[in-house]
């Protein structure tokens, strides 16, 4: 099987028990907030500081054109597959892309494009552009492979936003005055203002755990923010979060696109972890940091991140295909060279 799918089939095994993730955005008193529940059957897995100036590459699959970049802004992403294939994350410019699940999702075919995974694709991104206008203006550059159906929301610190989704092959965007709400979850975002065109968004709040009432009742919520009031942003996004949280939320983030920080908690330590963006070293050549998602530790956690450690992120894939199902029975050089892969990056200069 080419290696390039073999993170995305990650996604398969559980999705129709845990697909209930929900993102958002606030603009409240110059300060843009982006909220995400990470609904998941497990919560292990790390952040990452991720280095500007490295230079990397799509991994090499049979047939398939090699793509190589440098990146251009430093990040911090949430990872539970292993270093560069992350589920989001936020880069030092203050763009945030994140990932949900999207059973309409189809991806283009086969053309002369170079080709990469659907989370490697999350990591592409943070790594080259500062806005959500520069990622929708090189959209075609690119041609996802993948066999996970995921769709994309995105956000900068301008408080531009988008949703991106692949549908019967063509990317389909929503940004702008295309984008009434800026919020989304496990349906197509045209479907999704359908159902809320049905239910309004008025008094009533719409009940239940499935994507469609999570998109209505996240959207009243919004339309409830009153820059007048003194909550922050940050306190708002908490008081979305807990009105669309599922069972299977296994984090909670909030992040700050104005001031570059975010905050995060895990289904299993449930003391917030912060994080300021600007304490951060993104030099290439600078020892690699990380940090277990469900540490001990809480609130700033800028002096308690770790070394990076390949053996760590190892272990941390194994385990992670281990729990998906199906995936036990791929061959370990697989996850060899998936753990190994980030090893082949080398500093620009």
């Amino acid at each position: 099987m080419p290696r390039i799918l073999l993170i995305s089939l990650l996604f398969l095994a559980t999705v129709q028990s845990t697909r209930s993730c929900t993102t958002f955005v606030i603009n409240k008193n110059g300060q843009v907030v982006f909220g995400r529940t990470y609904d998941w059957h497990f919560s292990s897995g790390f952040l990452l500081v991720n280095p500007r100036g490295l230079q990397k590459a799509t991994m090499p699959e049979p047939g398939v054109t090699k793509f190589n970049w440098t990146s251009q802004f430093g990040s911090v992403t949430f990872n539970q597959y292993g270093r560069e294939f992350p589920s989001g994350g936020i880069n030092e410019a203050g763009l945030v892309v994140e990932v949900l699940w999207l059973n309409e999702a189809q991806w283009p075919a086969a053309d002369e494009r170079p080709a990469i995974g659907s989370l490697q694709w999350v990591q592409y991104q943070l790594d080259n552009y500062r806005t959500v206008q520069q990622v929708v203006e090189n959209i075609d550059k690119l041609r996802i492979v993948s066999l996970a159906k995921v769709h994309y929301f995105l956000a900068d610190a301008s408080g531009a936003s988008a949703s991106i989704e692949f549908l019967n092959g063509e990317a389909v965007v929503h940004t702008g005055d295309n984008q009434p709400y800026r919020v989304l979850t496990n349906d197509t975002y045209r479907n999704s203002l359908r159902y809320l065109n049905t239910v309004g968004t008025g008094k009533k709040m719409p009940k239940g755990s499935r994507s469609l009432p999570r998109f209505a009742r996240a959207c009243r919520l919004l339309n409830d923010v009153n820059p007048a009031r003194t909550k922050s942003a940050e306190d708002y996004a908490m008081e979305v979060i807990k009105s669309v949280k599922q069972k299977s939320s296994q984090w909670r983030i909030v992040y700050n696109l104005t001031e570059k920080t975010l905050t995060f908690r895990t289904r299993k330590r449930k003391k917030y972890k912060n994080l300021d963006l600007i304490q951060l070293d993104f030099s290439c050549g600078q020892p690699l940091k990380m940090l277990d998602l469900n540490s001990k530790v809480h609130g700033n956690i800028v002096d308690k991140l770790k070394p990076y450690d390949v053996e760590a992120n190892r272990k941390q894939i194994k385990k992670a295909f281990k729990l998906t199902g199906f995936l036990s029975i791929f061959p370990k050089q697989q996850l060899e060279a998936a753990a190994w892969f980030p090893e082949t990056f080398k500093c620009a200069n």
